[in-house]
């Protein structure tokens, strides 16, 4: 336990001092660890928000289940008490920010979610209001392009959808998986991963 306490830590605590020497532990940060509910948390990913909030998606376990949640802490390491803290799903292995510092992720059960700047669930967003129930996307990667357009992927498809979460294009990707998008700076959208091969409908 006190290894996984360590661990995450020495993850979050990793930053430089202006003033201190170029990788110097930044001693002016303080963890507070009740945020993430103890020391068995595993930190996944954490990003910085505008104006140097801390996003943070860990795994910890709960009755024998691992779980997957995203919470915020200030700048200094301190829990951020207006946000709410989100229990998403537990394959989720990425969290992306669109320029208003809305959040892009995945929820419980793993379909693509907008999150609003304090963490509540944006209903506006379109998966999530669609009748359709097959145009809710499943995503297991994601990517928030510059124009703010996200690139979602599952295990058979890769789907383009609008900020808003409207699907206007999709490819299937045969038998293959994605693990990486890159996006060029002349806008076109490079993809890697195993076997991945592009069929347009």
């Amino acid at each position: 336990m006190k290894n996984f306490l360590t661990y995450f830590v020495l993850l979050l605590t990793l930053c430089v001092n202006a003033s201190a020497q170029d990788g110097a532990l930044d001693t002016s940060f303080t963890l507070d660890t009740t945020a993430i509910q103890g020391a068995t948390a595993i930190v996944k990913i954490a990003i910085q928000q505008p104006g140097g909030k801390i996003l943070c998606l860990y795994n910890k376990l709960e009755g024998g289940i691992e779980k997957a949640y995203i919470t915020r802490f200030q700048s200094n390491g301190a829990a951020d008490p207006s946000f709410t803290r989100q229990h998403v799903a537990f394959k989720t292995n990425t969290i992306q920010l669109q320029s208003d510092g809305k959040i892009i992720t995945t929820d419980s059960i793993s379909a693509l979610v907008r999150l609003n700047v304090n963490g509540e669930t944006d209903t506006t967003f379109k998966t999530r209001t669609s009748s359709k129930i097959l145009e809710r996307v499943y995503a297991e990667f994601m990517k928030v392009l510059k124009d703010d357009r996200i690139i979602a992927t599952t295990q058979s498809k890769i789907y383009v959808l609008t900020s808003d979460g409207v699907i206007v294009q999709q490819a299937s990707i045969g038998i293959g998986a994605v693990n990486s998008i890159l996006e060029q700076t002349d806008g076109k959208i490079l993809f890697s991963g195993f076997n991945v091969q592009l069929h347009y409908p």
